[in-house]
């Protein structure tokens, strides 16, 4: 199958010109379409590689295609007869240089004066410019038509020609180049003018060599050249470095006896290698290999040799993931964070940061809310991985398919849309650091076999490959679901449950670190940077009540009142849906309370569901009884607590109960009479808070 090029010009003469261009050099060896600025870009469009020869930036390029393909900006040269006749002008002449569009003719003139061609004053013009100019002669690129009437001198040094660098990058994007376009390349350049050396002093010329050698000696890879006798055309310091030779005791133009004998069979082998791994015994060390044969128009010159150490890779390597990691791949919080004064939880980031010395897995267990993220960064902090990336996935915030491929990663052409190139997965991006599973029991079954050999091998596979990739990372787990009751109902792995719960560290939930609710209100006041007080009265509504979304419902609950309230916090600032009744009993006695009230009853209804999707389910009734709405409004009036996911499951759990009702078009899902009833209920049991 062919591969395609779009071609975008400025205009359609332009695109015309070097449409042809391109035919009379390439032929038919890919599918070419053209694509002009003056007339709009297409989109939606698909191509492998895209030549720009008019100024766009890639941004405004990719936003027409739905992949990314390859882009080339494009550099037009002019020919030698062209050049001939620019150097032929009357030094001092004041010339308009005449080309398609502003941006163009600014950069020709800049482009000219690089060549050298200093003798003329050049104006730079192009089409509608409203600016008269007192000059009588006019130097195009082959733009005739956009000549103004006042010009009585015409210069026009022919159309621009594709440079030969930006003909060999087409050749390589698009994976055609071949001995016969090479001489053809060659054949070509004859015709336009050189730019780097038109004018280069005679003495850089004899720099050259010098140049060379300078630059190859600050190379640390270890290189050496051979010619077809297997002499040593160049080697640099790095190269003999590795060898353990010093150029001042051996002759350089024997080299290879010098060598040890694993690389002389591998350097005499005559077959190319790309990176071949390989352990010299005598230094303990172990290098990779490469061997690469030149030829030019079919005639082999020599071989180039690199070798890289191994360690070199393997630190530089470590440096740019430190440097590229992304936002959700770096630790931001330690357990100096953790705001706390209850001893419970005292107790709890003792207990985390021995754990945190070890360097098995840990399952981290609490409800909704608890902060399970914040410990599991927080023991990375700790651990001896801290310089290394931490990487956080919810396990429910993905598909199957998705969720597979984003932890291991694929190769190219693994499956149909799949990334050129393939993509690392997050197991090979947290090498010698972390990754962090939130809601492990949300994985599926097929998954968890997956993971449980990573576990075991520490090995992973992308998707489409044969190959293993060895890997060092350190697994935290966490969840707010039973896993014990999960591997009953054959939902989650008795052996995988064993590897990831060596140590389980269970989060108390809020109602159970009551000295903990006023520390945390007032540092979340405190990071609004507003400054509030709270009441006695509203302290002890806040002390009493249950926080069934913990920490997370009490940040949202004063974030409210932070922006809502007045300067002095009341229980009349609450959120609505908060009773605002102070309680006078004690929690003990509330916690009593609530387990004999009326919300028990009402929790029967969901007594199928998880206390997460109960809470999730709760928190749709209350609003749909507000008003209609879709789920991605949900979404966003739960400020992302939960995934599209789970907000899927719920609607189709609220459906099959009745409460819930979907209407055609925009008007969204509402409640049934049922489902008002029901909410009712909930809201007269819940009158205790």
């Amino acid at each position: 199958m062919k591969k395609k090029l779009i071609l975008i010009t400025y205009d359609l003469l332009n695109a015309m010109h070097y449409r042809q261009e391109l035919l009379d050099f390439f032929g038919g060896l890919f599918e070419l379409e053209t694509h002009t600025i003056t007339d709009g870009i297409g989109e939606h469009l698909k191509a492998d590689a895209v030549l720009a020869l008019s100024p766009i930036n890639n941004e405004e390029i990719l936003k027409h295609f739905d992949d990314e393909p390859i882009i080339i900006h494009g550099v037009k040269a002019i020919s030698n007869t062209g050049y001939k006749k620019l150097m032929n002008i009357v030094p001092g002449t004041k010339v308009l240089l005449m080309t398609t569009n502003r941006t163009s003719a600014f950069d020709m003139a800049a482009y000219l004066y690089q060549l050298g061609i200093n003798h003329i004053d050049f104006v730079p013009s192009y089409p509608d410019n409203p600016e008269t100019y007192s000059v009588d002669i006019a130097v195009t690129p082959g733009q005739m038509r956009f000549i103004p009437s006042y010009i009585t001198k015409v210069i026009d040094i022919g159309w621009r020609l594709i440079s030969a660098d930006t003909l060999m990058s087409v050749m390589v994007a698009l994976e055609i180049k071949t001995n016969s376009l090479l001489e053809k390349l060659y054949q070509t350049s004859k015709e336009i003018l050189n730019s780097d050396f038109s004018h280069a002093p005679l003495d850089l010329y004899s720099n050259t060599k010098d140049l060379l050698t300078l630059t190859i000696n600050l190379i640390d890879d270890g290189l050496l050249f051979l010619n077809t006798s297997d002499h040593p055309a160049f080697v640099n310091q790095a190269f003999l470095s590795m060898m353990n030779l010093n150029e001042q005791t051996i002759d350089t133009r024997e080299l290879i006896r010098y060598l040890p004998m694993e690389v002389r069979e591998l350097i005499m082998d005559p077959s190319e290698r790309d990176n071949y791994i390989f352990k010299l015994e005598k230094q303990e060390k172990i290098y990779t290999f490469s061997k690469h044969i030149f030829s030019l128009y079919k005639d082999t010159k020599g071989f180039l040799i690199i070798l890289k150490d191994a360690k070199k890779i393997e630190s530089l390597e470590h440096e740019i993931r430190k440097k590229s990691i992304h936002k959700n791949a770096a630790a931001k919080y330690q357990f100096s964070d953790i705001i706390c004064k209850s001893s419970v939880m005292k107790d709890c980031i003792q207990r985390a940061k021995r754990m945190a010395l070890t360097d098995f897995p840990i399952l981290i267990n609490g409800e909704s809310g608890t902060g399970k993220e914040l410990f599991a960064q927080s023991v990375h902090q700790y651990s001896a991985r801290s310089a290394h990336p931490f990487i956080a996935l919810n396990c429910a915030s993905l598909s199957n398919e998705l969720l597979e491929s984003e932890l291991f990663g694929y190769e190219e052409g693994a499956f149909t849309g799949a990334k050129r190139g393939g993509k690392k997965g997050l197991f090979e991006l947290a090498q010698n650091g972390t990754i962090f599973l939130d809601e492990i029991g949300e994985m599926p079954v097929i998954l968890q076999a997956k993971l449980l050999r990573v576990l075991q091998e520490q090995e992973i596979r992308k998707l489409g490959s044969s190959t293993t990739i060895p890997i060092n990372v350190r697994i935290i787990t966490a969840t707010n679901r039973n896993l014990s009751d999960m591997i009953e109902q054959g939902l989650f792995r008795l052996d995988l449950y064993y590897r990831i719960s060596m140590f389980t560290l269970v989060i108390p939930p809020l109602r159970e670190r009551i000295d903990d609710i006023l520390p945390l209100s007032e540092h979340f006041l405190k990071s609004f940077k507003i400054h509030h007080s709270i009441t006695p009265a509203l302290q002890e509504l806040l002390l009493s009540y249950s926080w069934k979304g913990n920490i997370r419902e009490l940040q949202n609950c004063i974030e409210y009142m932070a922006y809502m309230g007045s300067r002095a916090l009341t229980p009349d600032d609450l959120p609505p849906g908060y009773n605002k009744k102070i309680i006078t009993t004690s929690q003990t006695d509330l916690i009593h309370s609530q387990k004999d009230s009326p919300i028990s009853n009402s929790s029967v209804e969901f007594s199928d569901l998880f206390s997460r999707e109960e809470t999730l389910c709760q928190r749709i009734l209350s609003l749909l009884y507000q008003q209609p709405m879709g789920r991605m409004k949900i979404l966003k009036e739960l400020n992302y607590d939960y995934t599209e996911h789970e907000i899927k499951k719920a609607f189709e759990y609220l459906h099959e109960k009745n409460w819930i009702k979907s209407s055609r078009g925009r008007g969204g899902t509402s409640l049934t009479s049922a489902g008002v009833q029901q909410f009712r209920l909930a809201t007269q049991s819940a009158d205790t808070f």
